[in-house]
């Protein structure tokens, strides 16, 4: 799965592009847009950054660990209040992504490529 983050179109929006998994055997297509900008960007990498670490610690800690089994079996929530607060839910391996009040795709994102996508993007994006 690939993911386009695009900020430069209208540095007011944030735009993601690719495909969502869903329960259905084939990815559903993905055109999103946020109004926020480089301000939800920011937030998104961190919340991506923090359900990656989780999900790692998660892992490493399973067979050692109550919380991490509780954390692998009845999910986790990592939230970033804002103009437009970003929210992962996070259920065994898949990741629900929402900015704002809407949910971005149809169903779970795909981490991994979204947060390079989102990491390549704030690396290129000139601080305010």
């Amino acid at each position: 799965m690939r993911y386009t983050v695009d900020l430069t179109t209208n540095r007011d929006f944030l735009q993601i592009f690719g495909t969502t998994e869903s329960l259905a055997p084939m990815e559903v297509p993905l055109a999103f847009q946020v109004r926020g900008g480089s301000e939800v960007l920011l937030a998104l990498a961190s919340a991506l950054d923090e359900v990656h670490e989780r999900i790692h610690s998660v892992d490493a800690q399973f067979h050692d660990s109550v919380e991490a089994r509780n954390d692998f079996e009845r999910g986790f929530i990592v939230f970033r209040p804002g103009e437009v607060p970003v929210t992962c839910m996070v259920h065994r391996r898949d990741v629900v992504l929402m900015l704002g009040r809407r949910q971005v795709g149809s169903g779970p994102i795909a981490l991994e490529p979204l947060r390079a996508a989102v990491n390549a993007v704030r690396k290129r994006s000139p601080k305010r």
